[in-house]
């Protein structure tokens, strides 16, 4: 199995090995043992190692924080990253930047993707609210209808009483 340092996480990540430390700590329950051997060991990181650290600096560069980061990994997302050390060496600076860009891309698409998504539950729910308004409102002038009819009869009952009164005035 191929082990990558530290360096090399630097290197394809654009980070200190500090930042690495302390990515390999805060999520040392997604890595392997050797990502955190202990003082004084040296630190190796597996492939899967640095598919989780590749998750964790596109997140971070996109932002996010690393609760939002153990939420994606805990779901079983992981990044992409290099095949072997070997392979890593062999990129040009120009090249590892292609691939992080490549990586942010995904990233931003898979969270478009997921806000899509919600909008289209959003947008759902909304057409509901409308649908619900709209029954209310062919309720409402259902009952105003109503009203202007008994309104109608009303006026009309009015006036015969009043007929009736003044003939019975008349008749008096």
């Amino acid at each position: 199995m191929d082990k990558f340092t530290v360096k090399d996480a630097e290197t394809l990540y654009g980070v200190t090995g500090q930042t690495i430390r302390v990515w390999c700590g805060e999520f040392s329950e997604y890595l392997s043992p050797n990502a955190n051997p202990g003082r004084r060991r040296t630190r190796m990181l597996t492939h899967d190692d640095m598919r989780v650290l590749a998750l964790v600096a596109s997140m971070q560069k996109d932002g996010f924080h690393f609760p939002d980061i153990h939420n994606s990994l805990h779901n079983g997302e992981r990044g992409l990253a290099p095949e072997s050390p070997d392979g890593l060496a062999e990129l040009s600076q120009a090249d590892q930047k292609l691939i992080q860009q490549m990586r942010n891309m995904q990233f931003r698409l898979d969270q478009t993707l997921m806000e899509n998504e919600s909008l289209k539950l959003e947008s759902a729910e909304l057409k509901a609210e409308v649908r619900l308004l709209r029954e209310q409102l062919e309720t409402m002038r259902t009952q105003l209808q109503g009203r202007a009819d008994l309104e109608r009869q009303l006026g009309r009952l009015e006036m015969q009483l009043e007929m009736l009164q003044g003939k019975f005035k008349e008749e008096s």
